[in-house]
C-alpha cells in the first residue's frame, strides 16, 4: 500500500484585491471553493480518500514548496499564510 497526499491552495481571484491601510493584496477563493476543487479531483482521479485535513501554511504559494518541512519568517515583512486543504490518499487500484 502507498499513501500519497496532494495539497490544494486557495487560488488568486484576479482583478480582485483587499485594501489594507495604503496597501492592496490580492484577494484569495474561500475554502469552499477549494473544496470544491477538492471533490473534483477526487471524482476525476478514482483515489481512495484515507483523510482530510487543512494546514496553514506560511508564505507558501507553490505545492511542490508544501513538502518542505522547516519554514523561516520574519516579523519585519509582511507574511501570508495560507489555508491548504491536504487530502491524504491511496492510489486505484
Amino acid at each position: 500500500m502507498t499513501i500519497r497526499f496532494r495539497d490544494f491552495f486557495p487560488e488568486s481571484q484576479p482583478g480582485k484585491k483587499k485594501v489594507l491601510g495604503v496597501f492592496a493584496t490580492l484577494d484569495y477563493e474561500p475554502l469552499t471553493a477549494v473544496i470544491d476543487r477538492v471533490n473534483e479531483w477526487v471524482r476525476a482521479s478514482g483515489v481512495r480518500v484515507m483523510t482530510v485535513e487543512t494546514v496553514v501554511l506560511p508564505q507558501v504559494k507553490d505545492p511542490a514548496e508544501s513538502t518542505r518541512t522547516r519554514f523561516h519568517t520574519s516579523y519585519s515583512a509582511d507574511i501570508s499564510w495560507f489555508q491548504v486543504v491536504r487530502v491524504w490518499y491511496q492510489d486505484p487500484a
